[in-house]
C-alpha cells in the first residue's frame, strides 16, 4: 500500500491518515513499512502532483511521489519529489531517490526517513534525526540487509499464587476516580495518560505514565483511544500491549451500579488501580459483578500484584477473561492462567508477578564440589550452534558426566525424590549432592588440567524462555568409588 504522506507498507489493510510522522521505531501503525519522506503532505489541486508506480523489465518496483506539498505551507512553497525502488530477490535491496533539482524547501518540514519491520522489532532511521529531519536529502540511499545484531536477553515475568489480600480503596482519602457510572453507563473507555507516582520498571523498561480502560486493563507510556473490548491471547501484536491485564473482558459500568475505575497512591508510593463492580456486557445488569485491583510496587523491587474481590463476585456465563502482562511489541508476555481467552473462572487467589531470569541467559546455583560449571560460545539463543557447557577445577583425565534435566527440585522416579540429594546415600564417597534431575546424561573425560566441555548446539525455533538445568559429575576413582559434582546451572534458551 502507498500513502500520499510519503510512505509505503507491506501486507496490511491500512486505512487513510497517518499524517503525523513519528520516530523510528514506533509500535503504532504504520510499521512493516518504508518511509521515503514521511511528513504531513498533500497533492494540491492543479499542481500536477501524483503518486504512481512502475514495474521495470527487470521486475524492479519504482514508487514515485511527484510534486508533494506540505500541508502547513502555502501552495507552491514546498515541493518534494522522491522515489522508493525495490530490487527483488536474490538481492532484495531498497533505494531511496530524491529529486533535488525540483525541490522547494518548506519551513515546516519534519520528515522521517527509514524502514521498520513488523512490530517495530527491527528498524533503521536513515538520518538519525527521528521526526525532526528538516533537510531534503542531498544524496540518494541504498539500503541492504545487514547481519543481525547480537541477541538481547528478554525479561519475562513469573506469577506466584498468593493468599487473597483485597482491600478496597473506594472512599479512602486520596482515591482518584477516573471513570464512574453515577451519571451514565461507561463502556470501552480509556482514561487519559496519568503520571506514575514513582519510577516503575516494566519488563525491565522504565515507565512514566499509565492509562486505564474499563475493560480490565492498564497500559504504559501510550496515548490509546477507547475500545479494546475483545480480549486476546498473550502475546498478541496488536494494541493494547505494554500492558497489564487484570481481568480483560468486554466489561462495562452500568448506570446506577456504583461501579467505578479509580486509583490511589499510598504513602509508600505504591499505585493501586481498582475496577469496582464491573459488569459483563453480554449479561443482564447485575448478573456479573467483578471487582479487582492492580498494585504496582515501585523501584527497586518493581513487582506487580493482582488482587481479586471474591467476596462480592457474581459469576457471568459469558466470561472469557485474559489475565497477564505483555511487553512493548508483544516480544514477551505471561498468561497467568495459561488459558488465553478461555479463562472463565474468577481467580480464587491473588497473584504476585516478578521478573524472572532473562531469556537467553544462564544462572548458577548450589555449591561447587569441587569443580565449577560454566558456558562457552556465546549466549544460549536459538541458532547459536557454538553454545557449550563447560567445567573447570575437576580432577584431570577422569570420566565425567554432564547431567541435563528439567527440574532442580524433583528427580521424577516412582516415587519422586526431592532434590538436592546427598550422594552419600548411595554409598559413594565425596560428600557432594545431586542438584539436577538426571533426565539426559552425556559422557566425556576431563582434560589434563581438569576441564571438560560438551557442545549443546541450539537450533532455531526453540520454545522462548525454555529452561534446562545442568550439572557435572566426575568419577575420581574406582576403588572406592568417589563422585564429585559441580554446582548447577540454569540455562534459559531464547
Amino acid at each position: 500500500q502507498v500513502n500520499n504522506n510519503g510512505w509505503m507498507a507491506f501486507d496490511q489493510a491500512l486505512g487513510a491518515g497517518f499524517f503525523g510522522n513519528a520516530v523510528i521505531p514506533g509500535v503504532a501503525s504504520p510499521n512493516d513499512a518504508i518511509f521515503a519522506w514521511w511528513d504531513d503532505l498533500y497533492l494540491f489541486l492543479g499542481s500536477g502532483g501524483t503518486v504512481s508506480y512502475l514495474v521495470t523489465p527487470g521486475l524492479d518496483l519504482i514508487v514515485e511521489w511527484t510534486g508533494e506539498g506540505h500541508f502547513a505551507t502555502p501552495v507552491g512553497s514546498h515541493i518534494a519529489t522522491f522515489q522508493v525502488v525495490l530490487h527483488p530477490s536474490p538481492v532484495d535491496t531498497i533505494e531511496l531517490h530524491y529529486d533535488g533539482a525540483t525541490h522547494v524547501a518548506g519551513a515546516a518540514t519534519t520528515a522521517t526517513i527509514g524502514v521498520e519491520s513488523v512490530g517495530a522489532s527491527a528498524y533503521l532511521d536513515v538520518t538519525g534525526l527521528g521526526a525532526g529531519n528538516a533537510a531534503f536529502p542531498a544524496t540518494d540511499y541504498t539500503l541492504a540487509l545487514g547481519p543481525p545484531p547480537p541477541p538481547t536477553p528478554l525479561l519475562n515475568y513469573v506469577a506466584t499464587a498468593t493468599t487473597p489480600a483485597f482491600s478496597s480503596i473506594v472512599g479512602v482519602p486520596g482515591e482518584v476516580v477516573l471513570l464512574s457510572s453515577a451519571a451514565a453507563s461507561v463502556d470501552d473507555t480509556t482514561s487519559p495518560g496519568i503520571a506514575l507516582p514513582a519510577p516503575f520498571s516494566f519488563f525491565g523498561v522504565p515507565k512514566t505514565t499509565f492509562q486505564v480502560n474499563n475493560n480490565g486493563w492498564m497500559a504504559f507510556d501510550q496515548a490509546l483511544a477507547s475500545g479494546f473490548f475483545t480480549n486476546a491471547v498473550i502475546p498478541t501484536l496488536g494494541a493494547p500491549n505494554d500492558a497489564i491485564f487484570a481481568w480483560w473482558d468486554d466489561l462495562y459500568l452500568f448506570l446506577g451500579s456504583g461501579g467505578t475505575v479509580s486509583y490511589l497512591v499510598t504513602p509508600g508510593l505504591d499505585l493501586i488501580v481498582q475496577w469496582t463492580t464491573e459488569g459483563h456486557f453480554a449479561t443482564p445488569v447485575g448478573s456479573h459483578i467483578a471487582t479487582f485491583q492492580v498494585v504496582l510496587h515501585p523501584s527497586p523491587v518493581d513487582t506487580i500484584e493482582l488482587h481479586y474481590d471474591g467476596a462480592t463476585h457474581v459469576a457471568g456465563a459469558s466470561t472469557t477473561a485474559t489475565i497477564g502482562v505483555e511487553s512493548v511489541g508483544a516480544t514477551a508476555g505471561l498468561d497467568v492462567t495459561g488459558l488465553g481467552t478461555l479463562n472463565t473462572i474468577f481467580p480464587l487467589s491473588d497473584y504476585l508477578l516478578e521478573l524472572c531470569t532473562p531469556c537467553g541467559s544462564t544462572a548458577s546455583f548450589g555449591a561447587s564440589c569441587p569443580s565449577t560449571i560454566g558456558t562457552a560460545g556465546g549466549p544460549p539463543v536459538g541458532g547459536n550452534l557454538a553454545f557449550a557447557i563447560t567445567q573447570a577445577g575437576a580432577a584431570p583425565v577422569v570420566p565425567s558426566l554432564l547431567i541435563l534435566g528439567f527440574s532442580n527440585t524433583t528427580w521424577v522416579l516412582p516415587p519422586a525424590v526431592p532434590l538436592p540429594l546427598p550422594l552419600g546415600i548411595f554409598g559413594v564417597a565425596g560428600g557432594c549432592s545431586l542438584l539436577v534431575s538426571p533426565d539426559v546424561l552425556v559422557g566425556t573425560f576431563t582434560t589434563a588440567v581438569g576441564t571438560s566441555a560438551v557442545p549443546i548446539p541450539i537450533p532455531l525455533g526453540v520454545t522462548p524462555c525454555g529452561g534446562v538445568y545442568a550439572q557435572w559429575a566426575n568419577v575420581t576413582s574406582f576403588a572406592p568409588l568417589t563422585i564429585l559434582t559441580s554446582d548447577g546451572l540454569l540455562t534459559v534458551t531464547l
